[in-house]
């Protein structure tokens, strides 16, 4: 049984670095880290509290900017980045960034938009599963941020198999630290 397993799972290794132009443990990497959004940070003194189950079901209340922070963000947003923020009023209102693009902007439940910067938009497989994040965020003089997303999770074990169920793999990440010293905000288009 056990030698069964090893068999598929070598057999899914070599279908996977077939790919000559990535190397498949890079990739499988990346898609991994996609599935996390963490972050830490000193925060402002006014609270921010927001929990998120996709963009279908989002309740933020208060507001807050968080002066500096740390984390990732996934391949496509912020990593150590210096600003983030968010406002809300339960039930009927949140908006929120992370340091970088996406705006994410809930009016209710089943209401949610997010706006990306041009320059920095994601293909469209990573749009979608944008929608699809699910944690918790909570700002009061200490910034703690923690979201998984289950689409991007299915993504990276897709990828395991050979199978880009985003088609993200040829994407690479920005270059954040350069775009983090030229400004504090992100330039979106609202």
């Amino acid at each position: 049984m056990i030698r069964h397993a090893l068999l598929a799972a070598l057999c899914a290794a070599a279908f996977g670095c077939s790919a000559p132009t990535q190397n498949y443990f890079v990739r499988r990497g990346m898609d991994l880290a996609d599935c996390f959004d963490v972050g830490t940070g000193v925060a402002g003194p006014i609270p921010y509290i927001r929990v998120k189950v996709t963009d279908y079901f989002v309740v933020g209340g208060g507001a807050n900017t968080t002066i500096f922070a740390l984390g990732w963000h996934g391949r496509y947003t912020g990593m150590g980045t210096v600003v983030e923020g968010g406002k809300g009023t339960p039930f009927v209102f949140n908006e929120e960034y992370a340091g970088a693009p996406p705006m994410v902007i809930s009016k209710g439940p089943f209401s949610t938009t997010r706006e990306y910067d041009p320059q920095f938009k994601p293909c469209h497989g990573t749009e979608i599963a944008d929608k699809f994040w699910v944690g918790a965020w909570v700002a009061w003089l200490l910034n703690l941020r923690a979201n998984f997303n289950p689409v991007e999770f299915a993504d990276f074990l897709t990828g395991i198999f050979g199978w880009d169920l985003l088609a993200d793999d040829g994407v690479k990440p920005f270059f954040w630290e350069r775009r983090v010293r030229e400004k504090l905000e992100p330039n979106l288009v609202l």
